[in-house]
């Protein structure tokens, strides 16, 4: 049976909870695409000189 304690967590921590989660998915969600992104290099580096 999970622990529940009322009245011990506030609107603005429930709102940093919720921004804490979102940014957690969209690193994950990049972290997945990162592969397939720098595998098809779609730009050259100049020659230096």
């Amino acid at each position: 049976m999970p622990l529940q304690v009322r009245g011990a967590f506030g609107g603005e921590d429930l709102a940093f909870a919720q921004e804490l989660a979102a940014r957690a998915a969209m690193a994950v969600d990049n972290a997945r695409h990162y592969p397939a992104i720098t595998s098809k290099k779609p730009w050259r580096v100049p020659p230096s000189g």
